[in-house]
């Protein structure tokens, strides 16, 4: 069980807010996804899936009062990249979710054209396989070829294409050993449809500030 899965990461007075740190891409959220199902995890919770605010001074030492963590759905509702691949996750779970955390790994021997890809196999009581392909390099996207050969000598060869940081599940049905005819996943989850009647946009012809001052008082905790 993960109960706090990053989903984004916070920020910091003073320096970048949420959406401008490095890494936190939607490759990012569904590698780390994978990789907890791919070590069997059973139960996990994004930190944070809906971004927040801290307010009334709850916010924790020298964290912003907006608490957006770049999270799927935004602070201000918003949804983008992120939320599109949780979503397609989500519906990989719906589909196979039952298999998956009944599945046990399986020992295998696998050879790819690029070391930086790596292989895990797991297998659900109903002998559905799912093999996880994944890659730590952030940079540039990895092809290639994997071979690989489970202990009983059952061997599987099949083409891979991941984007940079990318992590992907192969999935072959129960009694299927040609892997061409698997299926990749998560599946792209449907475009999101954006109005197009929008209204005229509000201009904004004055602006105040008001420095926070912080509380005048403050209530000491009994030890």
């Amino acid at each position: 069980t993960t109960t706090e899965l990053q989903g984004g990461w916070h920020s910091v007075v003073g320096g970048k807010l949420s959406d401008q740190q490095d890494g936190l891409t939607g490759a990012q959220i569904q590698n780390i996804t994978l990789l907890a199902c791919q070590m069997g995890e059973t139960i996990i919770n994004y930190y944070m899936l809906f971004g927040g605010t801290d307010v009334d001074d709850w916010g924790g030492y020298n964290i912003t009062t907006t608490y957006d963590y770049d999270a799927p759905i935004r602070e201000n509702g918003g949804v983008g990249e992120r939320y599109q691949r949780v979503r397609a996750l989500g519906q990989r779970v719906r589909e196979h979710g039952a298999k998956l955390v009944r599945s046990q790994p399986v020992e295998i021997e696998a050879k790819t054209t690029d070391n930086e890809v790596k292989i895990a196999e797991r297998r659900a009581p109903d002998g559905s396989r799912y093999f996880f392909v994944r890659t730590d390099t952030h940079n540039v996207p990895r092809a290639g070829v994997a071979q690989v050969t489970e202990k009983d000598g059952t061997e599987f060869s099949f083409d891979y294409q991941l984007e940079p940081f990318g992590s992907l599940v192969l999935y072959l049905p129960p009694g299927e050993t040609d892997a061409s005819k698997g299926e990749w996943l998560p599946k792209p989850a449907p475009v999101i449809k954006r109005p197009a009647d929008l209204p005229a946009p509000v201009v904004i012809s004055e602006a105040q500030r008001l420095t926070d001052p912080l509380p005048s008082t403050w209530t000491s905790l009994v030890p």
